[in-house]
């Protein structure tokens, strides 16, 4: 057991050494296409979940306004999106505040 506790010290002891001379050889690298790529996809899914977000609160609404479904599945639907395309801006306003 005590023989087994000495190897995984001196492991982890390499791997704590170790760590930053990895990080700093990584750092030569050029992540621009890497990023741009991300990005570009980015605005594509959001483009399209803007697009899917739009139809489904017209069907939901239209829906409700035929007494077919809840009014709380658009009230939902409006919430959730004003969550997931303004979370960003909300979460930047909310550290600005508690800062």
């Amino acid at each position: 057991m005590k023989r087994n506790m000495t190897a995984i010290l001196t492991l982890t002891a390499i791997i704590v050494v170790a760590t930053p001379h990895f990080a700093a050889a990584q750092s030569s690298f050029d992540l621009s296409p890497v990023t741009s790529a991300g990005d570009t996809f980015l605005s594509w899914l959001k483009t399209f979940a803007k697009i899917v977000l739009s139809v489904g609160l017209i069907i939901a609404g239209l829906m409700a306004a035929g007494n077919r479904l809840s009014w709380m599945w658009p009230l939902m639907i409006a919430i959730g999106a004003f969550f997931a395309f303004g979370g960003s801006k909300l979460i930047d306003e909310l550290a600005t505040w508690f800062s």
